[in-house]
């Protein structure tokens, strides 16, 4: 089972999601004590800090990033260790019966490197939002840094637009080719 769960979703793929995490939680907690006692909890559209809560609120930030990681890794291996992907696919049993074995498993695959992109860009977002947070608490900023957030935004409308039009070509070129039970 553990190969044939390799093989649907190489484990080395967790490496960024994993070392994007981790570097959340030792950042917030290496930098809590050197925290002032009011920190930026939130920052306008421009970039400006319109927000201000206690140091402990910068915990949310490994708080999101652990649940982002463990909601999203935790769908990614009940997808890839389904036995049948079309059990996890949410169509209309007439489109679900249509699909072919096929694509059906290019469905998982897509689904599955999707919601990695997505975690992957998540988890980065929340770490660029905690570290210009720390830099803005400690005086080193006065306002979110660049356009970065607006990137993370694209890339994740871009993986959710690329996701979209590869399952609707799926569905719509899925329903030939041969169909074998699993």
């Amino acid at each position: 089972m553990l190969r044939k769960l390799g093989a649907r979703y190489p484990l080395q793929l967790e490496i960024i999601p994993a070392a994007l995490l981790a570097f959340i939680i030792f950042y917030a907690l290496s930098n809590f004590s050197t925290l002032p006692d009011r920190i930026p909890t939130h920052f306008s559209f421009d970039g400006e800090v319109d927000r201000w809560g206690g140091r402990v609120e910068i915990l949310v930030y490994p708080a999101i990033a652990a649940a982002v990681y463990l909601l999203l890794s935790g769908i990614n291996l009940a997808f890839a260790a389904a036995k049948d992907p079309k059990s996890m696919i949410n169509l209309p049993e007439k489109e679900k019966a249509a699909l072919s074995l096929s694509s059906a498993e290019r469905l998982r695959e897509i689904m599955l490197r999707s919601l990695l992109a997505l975690k992957t860009i998540v988890l980065g977002m929340v770490g660029y939002l905690l570290f210009s947070t720390v830099e803005t608490a400690l005086g080193k900023s006065n306002n979110l840094p660049g356009n970065w957030i607006f990137l993370f935004v694209a890339a994740l409308l871009g993986v959710v637009f690329y996701m979209l039009i590869q399952v609707f070509g799926l569905i719509r070129s899925g329903r030939s080719g041969p169909s074998r039970p699993g």
